[in-house]
């Protein structure tokens, strides 16, 4: 039987360095055969707030209803509030959860919603980050 995974994370349309890191991660866990069910947090930055909302209720019917682990890219500023809602309900429903962190300010300046982030993967989950000293000021 092949892994699942639910991926959760924005695509390109709009080009970035996270849309473009996340595509690339998608490609690579296609081609390693992984069953995959995915869901494109991405919107635009002249997109209404609502759709950033959508596009988190829709992955978080995905965690409640898909088997499988998750991967999920993380928003940043106040939009980690809705990565750590989707993580809550993974953790929740027993899954595994690998984050991705492609910032580093809210680990750095220890936001309330990556502190809570950090409890709720807790050893049930990974953390991916793009330097040691990203994972150093994760720790508690």
């Amino acid at each position: 039987m092949r892994k699942r995974l639910i991926f959760i994370g924005p695509l390109p349309g709009e080009v970035n360095g996270q849309n473009l890191v996340t595509k690339k991660i998608l490609d690579q866990f296609n081609e390693s055969g992984v069953d995959l069910r995915v869901v494109d947090t991405s919107t635009s930055v002249n997109s209404i707030p609502l759709k950033k909302l959508y596009c988190h209720i829709r992955a978080c019917l995905a965690v409640l209803f898909f088997s499988g682990d998750v991967y999920l890219s993380l928003n940043s500023n106040q939009g980690l509030w809705l990565s750590l809602l989707v993580a809550t309900i993974a953790r929740i429903r027993g899954k595994k959860v690998g984050v991705h962190h492609h910032a580093f300010s809210p680990i750095r300046h220890k936001s309330h919603a990556m502190t809570l982030l950090v409890k709720v993967i807790a050893r049930k989950g990974f953390h991916i980050v793009l330097a040691q000293t990203q994972f150093d000021h994760l720790l508690p």
